[in-house]
This record gives C-alpha cells, sequence and structure tokens, in this order.
C-alpha cells in the first residue's frame, strides 16, 4: 500500500539482515528523508503515475485505505507528541560514527554479490532488450516438437497439392486400389467373359438351340411317361420313378454306358427331330465325378413331389385316367358316343401337341366363367329389381290400407246403408311365389305377379273411391 511512498534500499536491508524493528525504522526514515530531499522520492512517484495513467487521459489519483491512512496519521501524531519522531529525526540526520569493519561471512558475501550481480544483470538486460529476446527463446525452445509437426504439416500439405496438380495422385490412388483388390477384378473379368459369351451365344443361334433342348427334354419325358402309363398299368410306382429317373440322365446325356438297362429302350424308339436338333453340349469336368444314382434319386423325388403320390398308396391309374377324360368331356361338351368314336380313331392318328391341347382347355374354361359370370349378373340384376318392386308395392298396399281405415272411421256410426264389408289384405313374403324354377319360370312368375299387384290397386282405388262417394250422402 505504500509503494508509491517509500523506496527502500535493498543493499542496506540485505546486509542487516538480522536487525531489530526499531533500527529498520530509523533507516526506513532515513532513506525517505534523503530520498525526499534529492529528488528520487518524486521522480519515483512521477514515474509510477505515468505508467499507471491510461493513454489521453489524466494521471489516476491513487488509491489509500482509509483505514491505513488514519492509523498512520494516529502513529505520526504520537510520535510527535511523546518526542519520539523528534528523536528518531535526529537520530537519522546525525552523521554515525564509523564503526569498525567487522569481518563478513564468506557465505554472506557469496550471496551477496550473487545477489547484486543478478540485479545488475536483469537491469541491464532489460535496459538493452536482451531480456525479452532470451525469454522468447526459451518459449520457442520449449516446443520443438509442434514446431517439427507444424513444419511436417506444411511439408505434406505442399506434396499433396503439387502431387493432385501434375496427377501423380490420381496415379498413386489408382495403383493402391489395384493392388488391393486383385479379387475384385478377377470377378469382374469373369463378368465381361460371361456377358460376351451370352452375347455372342444370343447372336448365333445356339442360346435359342440350347433352350429349345431344354424344352425337346421335357417333351420326350412327357411321351414317355404316357406311353409307358398306357401299356403297363399296373406297374409299381418305384419302378415308374426308376424309369423316369433313367429317361432324364439319357435325355441330358449323362448316362453310364455301364448301367444302361433294358428298360431305357423306349427312349431310343422316339426320333428326336432334325429341324429342332440342339448342338452337341459341350463336354463336362466333372461329368467323370458325376453320381448317376444321387441323379436318379433327385429326379425321382422331384417328380414324386411333383405327382403328389406317397410310397405307401397304390396308384390307380384307371381311376386318374378316367377323372382326366371326364373334366375334358365336359369342359369341351363331347358325348360319350364321340367320345367312344374319337377313342376308336385315336391310334391311327398321332395325338395332338399337348401345349395346344391344354391351350384349348384353357380357352373354353375361361368362355364358360365368361357366360357364368354375365348370367350371373342378369340374374342379380333382375333378382335387384324385384327386390325394389315388391318394397314399392308393399309401400303402395300399406298406403292404401291406412285410407281405408280412415274412411271406416268417417263413415262409421253415420252411414245409412248398413254395415260396408271392407275387403282386408293379409301382408304376405313379396319372394315366397318366385323361389324354384328355371329363368324362364322366374320370368313367368314375374309377370304374373305384376299383373296380381295392379290388379289389386286397382281393386283398391276403386275401393277408396267408392268409400269417398259415400262420405258427403251420409252426412
Amino acid at each position: 500500500m505504500f509503494k508509491h511512498y517509500f523506496v527502500f534500499d535493498t543493499q542496506v536491508l540485505a546486509a542487516k539482515p538480522e536487525k531489530d524493528v526499531d533500527t529498520m525504522r530509523k533507516e526506513a526514515a532515513a532513506a525517505l528523508l534523503s530520498a525526499a530531499q534529492d529528488g528520487r522520492l518524486e521522480a519515483a512517484l512521477a514515474k509510477e503515475t505515468v505508467s499507471e495513467a491510461p493513454a489521453g487521459g489524466p494521471p489516476p489519483v491513487p488509491e489509500i485505505d482509509e483505514e491505513v491512512r488514519e492509523l498512520a496519521r494516529k502513529t505520526f501524531e504520537e510520535a510527535a507528541a511523546d518526542g519520539r519522531l523528534a528523536d528518531a529525526l535526529s537520530k537519522a540526520l546525525a552523521p554515525e560514527p564509523a564503526a569498525p569493519p567487522q569481518a563478513a561471512k564468506p557465505e554472506e558475501q557469496e550471496l551477496e554479490a550473487l545477489r547484486v550481480q543478478a540485479k545488475d544483470t536483469l537491469m541491464a538486460a532489460c535496459a538493452d532488450g536482451s531480456l525479452d529476446a532470451a525469454l522468447q527463446t526459451k518459449t520457442q525452445a520449449a516446443k520443438p516438437e509442434e514446431q517439427e509437426l507444424e513444419a511436417l504439416r506444411v511439408q505434406a500439405k505442399d506434396t499433396l497439392m503439387a502431387a493432385c496438380a501434375d496427377g501423380s495422385l490420381d496415379a498413386a490412388l489408382q495403383t493402391k486400389t489395384q493392388a488391393a483388390k486383385p479379387e475384385e477384378q478377377e470377378l469382374e473379368a469373369l463378368r465381361v467373359q460371361a456377358k460376351d459369351t451370352l452375347m455372342a451365344a444370343c447372336a448365333d443361334g445356339s442360346l435359342d438351340a440350347a433352350l429349345q433342348s431344354k424344352t425337346q427334354v421335357a417333351g420326350l419325358l412327357a411321351g414317355w411317361a404316357a406311353d409307358n402309363c398306357s401299356t403297363e398299368q399296373g406297374q409299381d410306382v418305384k419302378a415308374i420313378k426308376e424309369k423316369a429317373a433313367d429317361a432324364l440322365v439319357k435325355a441330358l446325356a449323362m448316362e453310364d454306358p455301364a448301367e444302361t438297362t433294358p428298360e431305357a429302350a423306349p427312349l431310343k424308339s422316339v426320333p428326336e427331330p432334325e429341324a429342332m436338333a440342339p448342338p452337341p453340349p459341350p463336354p463336362r469336368e466333372d461329368q467323370a465325378e458325376l453320381n448317376i444314382q444321387d441323379v436318379k434319386a433327385r429326379a425321382c423325388n422331384a417328380l414324386h413331389k411333383a405327382l403328389g403320390l406317397e410310397d405307401e398308396q397304390p396308384v390307380d391309374l384307371d381311376d386318374v385316367k378316367a377323372r382326366a377324360a371326364g373334366a375334358l368331356e365336359k369342359a369341351l361338351g363331347v358325348s360319350e358316343s364321340a367320345a367312344t368314336s374319337k377313342d376308336e380313331t385315336a391310334e391311327a392318328e398321332p395325338a395332338p401337341a399337348q401345349p395346344t391341347l391344354v391351350t384349348e382347355v384353357q380357352e373354353i374354361t375361361r368362355q364358360v366363367k365368361e357366360e357364368l359370370g354375365k348370367f350371373q349378373g342378369e340374374v342379380c340384376g333382375q333378382l335387384q329389381d324385384l327386390k325394389q318392386l315388391s318394397s314399392e308395392v308393399r309401400k303402395d298396399v300399406e298406403d292404401l290400407r291406412h285410407q281405408v281405415a280412415e274412411a271406416k272411421r268417417e263413415v262409421s256410426g253415420s252411414s245409412t246403408f248398413g254395415a260396408t264389408t271392407v275387403t282386408t289384405i293379409k301382408p304376405e313374403d313379396p319372394l315366397q311365389d318366385l323361389a324354384g324354377g328355371s329363368l324362364a319360370d322366374l320370368e313367368k312368375k314375374i309377370r304374373e305377379r305384376n299383373e296380381r299387384f295392379r290388379r289389386e290397386n286397382a281393386a283398391m282405388r276403386e275401393e277408396n273411391a267408392r268409400l269417398k262417394m259415400m262420405g258427403p250422402k251420409a252426412d
């Protein structure tokens, strides 16, 4: 708090650390008076004021705590009252007698010399600016890693910019990608090769031939199954499956010559069309390792699942054929006599192609469904009209019944013509007489009912008019 008013001589205080408080007070007073006499106190105060003054503004007024100021005032007043202040000033102004030189301790002398040297060095370094330079150098030397990292960042940035400018970066990335993904390159090459093969096969017709060969295999299997079913009706299901599997292997050109059986002979009698003959298939590398029995078993199971058969249940081929023939005759509208004549001539004529027959059956089925749908729509429309007509008739009957009841109440008790007989119409179900019969009978019943409703309505209107005429005469 008193740094603006008191300047202590560091050398004096440092040289006499063991003095008592009174001696220190005397020395402080002497230093203060000396500084006030030679102008050092004013210079120090002016320097401190200038350093703390804001730029372009008045110098700040030093802030002093009121308690400290009051304490200092009381201390000086008490010292002036009891004479201590005068004694201290006189002693401070009086010259001290020369004391005999005392031998200072070597350690204290070395410390004092070091303090003085350090102070002079710091003052000189602060004056010529070397202290700031040393501090900056120390700060820079404390962060060598950050400088190295920054240099590496700058170098990497420059390298990447140069590589991006001359195209070497793209080349390096492509090389890295190609070296890291050899499997993807092989897959891409396989895709390109497969695409080229399919395009070439589509262009030269070999793809169509291969697809046609698959269709021919299916046709051969169907024909062989039909022939064997017609000639060998009592065969076991397992034997039929085995023959079908052998035929499938034969058609796919995978039959082992050592395992060829006479049961597959009927397939040899079926000639293959020359126009539809596919090119010979290329030899397969894994054909030698193919298990023919496994292929037969799989084909047998596939046919078994497709036909919906079970090993424990025998198949009645006559029943199956009879049901199929009956369904076809019913769909085509063929009578039994016509079917018999066709069966007699079927031996001389070749059987039609199975896809054509299936297409015709599907077309006939579609036409029958359309006709049934139209007929059902017409019947539904007529029934809807009948329901609407019955509701209207019922409403008219109710209105007439109310009118007759009102007329009866008007003429009851005042009529001179005696009791009047009123016909009561019993409510009935409007659709009870339309049940059963064909469409023609239904139309006839509808016409008859409409005529009856008209007659009843006319009779009710006449009765209503007669009752209205009887009312005024009674009055």
